[in-house]
Protein backbone atom coordinates (compact mmCIF):
# COMPACT_ATOMS: atom_id res chain seq x y z
CA UNK A 1 0.00 0.00 0.00
CA UNK A 2 2.74 2.09 0.72
CA UNK A 3 4.71 2.16 -2.35
CA UNK A 4 1.11 2.54 -4.32
CA UNK A 5 0.63 5.86 -2.48
CA UNK A 6 4.58 6.87 -3.33
CA UNK A 7 4.40 5.87 -6.78
CA UNK A 8 0.96 7.53 -7.01
CA UNK A 9 2.18 10.56 -5.65
CA UNK A 10 4.97 11.11 -7.73
CA UNK A 11 3.17 10.67 -10.84
CA UNK A 12 0.76 13.65 -9.21
CA UNK A 13 3.59 15.59 -9.25
CA UNK A 14 4.78 14.90 -12.96
CA UNK A 15 1.46 15.90 -13.94
CA UNK A 16 0.97 18.89 -11.36
CA UNK A 17 4.03 20.12 -12.88
CA UNK A 18 3.37 19.95 -16.51
CA UNK A 19 -0.07 21.27 -15.86
CA UNK A 20 1.04 24.24 -14.12
CA UNK A 21 3.68 25.18 -16.28
CA UNK A 22 1.06 26.16 -19.05
CA UNK A 23 -1.05 28.18 -17.20
CA UNK A 24 -2.25 31.79 -17.46
CA UNK A 25 -3.80 32.88 -14.16
CA UNK A 26 -3.46 31.94 -11.16
CA UNK A 27 -6.71 31.20 -10.67
CA UNK A 28 -6.51 28.12 -12.80
CA UNK A 29 -3.06 26.84 -11.18
CA UNK A 30 -5.08 26.41 -8.15
CA UNK A 31 -7.93 24.97 -9.57
CA UNK A 32 -5.11 22.21 -10.82
CA UNK A 33 -3.47 21.90 -7.84
CA UNK A 34 -6.96 21.48 -5.68
CA UNK A 35 -8.22 18.76 -8.16
CA UNK A 36 -4.82 17.02 -8.09
CA UNK A 37 -4.79 16.69 -4.17
CA UNK A 38 -8.09 14.60 -4.00
CA UNK A 39 -6.41 12.30 -6.58
CA UNK A 40 -4.02 11.36 -4.42
CA UNK A 41 -6.18 11.22 -1.28
CA UNK A 42 -8.26 8.54 -3.06
CA UNK A 43 -5.80 5.95 -1.91
CA UNK A 44 -5.78 6.89 1.51
CA UNK A 45 -10.01 6.87 1.57
CA UNK A 46 -9.23 2.99 -0.06
CA UNK A 47 -6.44 2.39 3.15
CA UNK A 48 -9.06 3.94 5.47
CA UNK A 49 -12.10 1.87 4.30
CA UNK A 50 -10.27 -1.76 4.11
CA UNK A 51 -12.08 -4.01 6.95
CA UNK A 52 -10.53 -7.34 8.52
CA UNK A 53 -7.04 -6.78 6.62
CA UNK A 54 -4.70 -8.57 8.51
CA UNK A 55 -1.84 -6.46 6.94
CA UNK A 56 -3.81 -3.27 8.34
CA UNK A 57 -4.20 -4.88 11.68
CA UNK A 58 -0.34 -5.56 12.24
CA UNK A 59 0.38 -2.46 11.21
CA UNK A 60 -2.00 -0.42 13.52
CA UNK A 61 -1.22 -2.73 16.81
CA UNK A 62 2.55 -3.64 16.17
CA UNK A 63 4.77 -4.59 19.12
CA UNK A 64 7.33 -2.16 19.94
CA UNK A 65 10.21 -3.45 18.92
CA UNK A 66 13.04 -3.45 21.76
CA UNK A 67 15.58 -0.50 22.12
CA UNK A 68 18.41 0.68 24.67
CA UNK A 69 17.91 2.89 26.50
CA UNK A 70 20.43 5.87 26.38
CA UNK A 71 21.78 9.37 28.04
CA UNK A 72 20.83 11.90 26.43
CA UNK A 73 24.56 13.80 25.96
CA UNK A 74 23.01 16.97 26.14
CA UNK A 75 20.37 17.00 28.70
CA UNK A 76 21.47 14.33 30.85
CA UNK A 77 18.18 12.55 30.48
CA UNK A 78 17.36 8.67 29.76
CA UNK A 79 15.80 8.27 26.13
CA UNK A 80 15.21 5.41 23.91
CA UNK A 81 17.98 5.20 20.87
CA UNK A 82 16.84 6.79 17.72
CA UNK A 83 17.32 4.35 14.61
CA UNK A 84 20.15 6.73 13.10
CA UNK A 85 22.36 5.95 16.05
CA UNK A 86 22.08 2.39 15.78
CA UNK A 87 25.15 0.98 14.57
CA UNK A 88 24.70 -0.62 10.66
CA UNK A 89 26.71 -3.86 11.90
CA UNK A 90 24.14 -4.10 14.87
CA UNK A 91 21.22 -4.45 12.45
CA UNK A 92 19.25 -7.22 11.82
CA UNK A 93 19.40 -8.56 7.50
CA UNK A 94 15.81 -7.09 7.34
CA UNK A 95 16.73 -4.02 8.72
CA UNK A 96 20.07 -3.45 6.96
CA UNK A 97 17.74 -3.87 3.86
CA UNK A 98 15.06 -1.73 5.12
CA UNK A 99 17.64 1.26 5.66
CA UNK A 100 19.60 0.98 2.06
CA UNK A 101 15.86 1.10 0.66
CA UNK A 102 15.14 3.75 2.43
CA UNK A 103 17.78 5.79 1.66
CA UNK A 104 18.33 5.23 -2.13
CA UNK A 105 14.54 6.19 -2.09
CA UNK A 106 15.27 9.55 0.29
CA UNK A 107 17.90 10.31 -2.75
CA UNK A 108 15.72 9.42 -5.88
CA UNK A 109 13.12 11.69 -3.57
CA UNK A 110 14.89 15.04 -2.86
CA UNK A 111 16.81 14.55 -6.20
CA UNK A 112 13.59 15.04 -8.45
CA UNK A 113 11.83 17.73 -6.10
CA UNK A 114 14.48 20.00 -5.36
CA UNK A 115 16.78 19.34 -8.63
CA UNK A 116 14.80 17.85 -11.33
CA UNK A 117 11.46 19.47 -10.92
CA UNK A 118 12.96 22.97 -10.95
CA UNK A 119 14.96 22.30 -14.22
CA UNK A 120 11.99 20.40 -15.76
CA UNK A 121 9.81 23.19 -15.73
CA UNK A 122 12.26 25.38 -17.40
CA UNK A 123 12.11 23.02 -20.52
CA UNK A 124 9.15 22.57 -20.66
CA UNK A 125 8.63 26.31 -20.49
CA UNK A 126 10.87 26.32 -23.72
CA UNK A 127 9.72 23.32 -25.61
CA UNK A 128 6.19 24.86 -25.28
CA UNK A 129 7.60 28.20 -26.87
CA UNK A 130 9.01 26.43 -29.65
CA UNK A 131 6.32 24.23 -30.43
CA UNK A 132 3.95 27.62 -30.40
CA UNK A 133 6.37 29.24 -32.70
CA UNK A 134 6.53 26.24 -34.81
CA UNK A 135 2.59 26.12 -34.90
CA UNK A 136 2.49 29.69 -36.02
CA UNK A 137 4.92 29.14 -39.20
CA UNK A 138 3.01 25.56 -39.92
CA UNK A 139 0.14 27.84 -40.38
CA UNK A 140 1.43 30.65 -42.11
CA UNK A 141 3.35 28.14 -44.28
CA UNK A 142 0.27 26.87 -45.18
CA UNK A 143 -1.75 30.12 -45.77
CA UNK A 144 0.63 30.61 -48.61
CA UNK A 145 0.21 28.70 -52.06
CA UNK A 146 3.99 27.21 -52.45
CA UNK A 147 3.69 27.43 -56.17
CA UNK A 148 1.94 30.33 -57.54
CA UNK A 149 2.97 29.82 -61.31
CA UNK A 150 0.88 26.66 -61.10
CA UNK A 151 -2.32 28.87 -60.14
CA UNK A 152 -2.22 30.72 -63.56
Amino acid sequence: MGLIQVLMALFCECINISLLTYQHTTDHCIIHFVALEVIMDVSNFYAEAMMENKLKEFVAEAPKPHRDMIEDPVTGEKRYKKGSEQKFGDRSCFHKLARIVYKLTRCLYVGIVFYFVPFSTLFMQFGYSISAGEKKALEEAAAKPTHPELLF
